[in-house]
């Protein structure tokens, strides 16, 4: 399976999206953001659209690494602990959508996980 870190205008999209011509996003536990035709083992799902358009959503709520390329997503490199860092994917995937209260709600969960110490209450 082909995966890439960023697609531009010479990006042959054909190898990158599945059989119903949709683009897929993941993550993995570093925060970076990689696209495919299907999420790889291990990876966290961000989602799947239309490649025209779903690329530049994601790109728009992510962060660029040290390096100026490498798309991350927010707050997965820091967690403290595989349960922060889910709650960072589940609370991005909710401000993303536009749930401003569940985003929220999320982010005071984590917090309280990441003063704990990143142990599971």
């Amino acid at each position: 399976m082909k995966a890439v870190k960023r697609i531009d205008e010479t990006t042959d999209l054909s190898e990158l999206v599945c059989d119903q011509g949709l683009l897929r996003a993941w993550c993995w536990r570093s925060g970076e953001i990689e696209f495919g035709p299907a999420v790889p083992e291990g990876a966290m799902a961000l989602g799947a659209g239309k490649p025209e358009t779903f690329y530049a959503g994601i790109e728009a709520g992510a962060r660029r690494a040290l390096d100026g390329e490498t798309l991350l997503l927010p707050g997965v490199p820091e967690a403290v602990s595989e349960k922060s860092a889910q709650l960072a994917v589940v609370g991005w995937l909710a401000w993303r959508s536009g749930d401003r209260v569940r985003a929220t709600q999320i982010a005071a969960e984590r917090l309280a996980l990441q003063q704990a110490g990143g142990a599971p209450c």
